[in-house]
C-alpha cells in the first residue's frame, strides 16, 4: 500500500483538489487526525460543479473509505487531514 498525501493536517480548513476515479478502480481515503477531534469528508463533484456528500469520516470512528469510480471528489477537512491510495 503506497498513500500520498491528498490534504495536510490543518487546525481549521481545507480542501483538496478534484481527484478522478476510473471505472471499476477505486481510492482509499485515509482520514488524518492527530489525536484531536476532526472530520474528514468526501464530497463528489457533479457535472455542472455542484457537490454531493458521499461520506463524513470524523475522529470518533476513523475508519477509511473507499471511494468508487466512475467519480471526481474532493475531500475536506477540519481539525483533520487525508491521505490516499490510489491502487496505483
Amino acid at each position: 500500500m503506497a498513500t500520498t498525501q491528498l490534504v495536510a493536517y490543518t487546525d481549521g480548513y481545507a480542501e483538496s483538489t478534484v481527484a478522478q476515479v476510473a471505472a471499476g478502480s477505486f481510492h482509499t481515503v485515509y482520514p488524518v487526525f492527530d489525536g484531536k477531534p476532526g472530520a474528514v469528508e468526501v464530497w463528489a463533484v457533479m457535472s455542472d460543479d455542484s457537490r454531493y456528500l458521499l461520506k463524513r469520516l470524523s475522529s470518533r470512528e476513523p475508519d477509511e473509505w473507499r471511494v468508487r469510480g466512475p467519480v471526481e471528489y474532493v475531500v475536506r477537512v477540519k481539525r483533520a487531514g487525508a491521505d490516499v491510495d490510489t491502487g496505483a
